[in-house]
């Protein structure tokens, strides 16, 4: 195991234990639950805003979409109404 893997593991069992220890906090004492009331209508009001902004992304994603087939027809009904070139044939 090289310098790089070690490190990565040993970052990832930092993160766990942080997580694991604010987890533990928030769920088994008192002053956790007693914090986490209070979070609770700021973190379903943060859960609402990126619901709507998810549904405004879809829209913007919605009218890209049509555009770009608007845009395909027009390149298309362009190029079939252009006559098309023959090869010129020389004669001698």
């Amino acid at each position: 195991m090289n310098e790089h893997d070690r490190t990565g593991i040993a970052f990832s069992v930092a993160i766990g234990a942080f997580v694991g220890g604010v987890a533990g906090y928030l769920l088994f004492t008192n002053q956790g639950r007693s914090a986490l009331r209070k979070l609770r209508p700021a973190l379903d009001e943060i859960q609402q805003e990126l619901a709507g902004l998810g549904q405004s992304l879809q829209g913007v994603g919605g009218t890209a979409i049509s555009g770009w087939r608007l845009f395909d027809e027009f390149v298309n009904d362009i190029a079939a109404e252009r006559p098309r070139e023959r090869p010129s044939v020389m004669t001698h």
